[in-house]
């Protein structure tokens, strides 16, 4: 609620905390599995792609507090590797956030992170297929942005 902080109301929290559906609901979605298509925003492209533009000029930003952060190594085969935050605490990921009102008239939350590049991040460049079957658009590395404290 960026328009109320400004507002100077003490009454108005500096952060808020809601549960949410991982996925980006978007208005046009019919039903809650459209989410699953829409987990990771890019950073290059999250102002520009009509699927997360209106989101992110609206500044619908997020946090999305992780225990854990999960990632294919195909080093040698599928196997899942977990990173967590190196003094056992919790990792502040930025996302994006959407409302979205259910055909039943129900109004959800919903999410997507945001990623970036990391063909150039010497450990998390190691992960992720190189020779994607999904398309060019996929072939690159990618890795969620973690926040550092000051940038929360």
């Amino acid at each position: 609620r960026p328009a109320e902080r400004k507002s100077g109301d003490e009454a108005v929290a500096e952060f808020e905390m809601i549960e949410a559906h991982f996925g980006l609901l978007l208005g046009f979605a019919k039903d809650i599995k459209y989410g699953l298509r829409m987990y990771n925003a890019r950073s290059e492209t999250v102002a520009s792609l009509p699927s997360f533009k209106s989101t992110w000029a609206t500044a619908r930003h997020c946090i999305v507090p992780c225990e854990a952060i999960y990632e294919q190594d195909w080093q040698r085969r599928a196997w899942a590797t977990r990173f967590n935050a190196a003094d056992g605490g919790t990792l502040a990921v930025a996302g994006i956030w959407q409302p979205w009102k259910s055909p039943g008239g129900q109004w959800i939350q919903s999410f997507a992170l945001v990623s970036l590049s990391a063909d150039d991040h010497r450990l998390k460049r190691e992960y992720h297929r190189s020779d994607s079957k999904r398309g060019p658009e996929q072939q690159d590395k990618r890795m969620v942005v973690i926040l550092p404290d000051d940038a929360i």
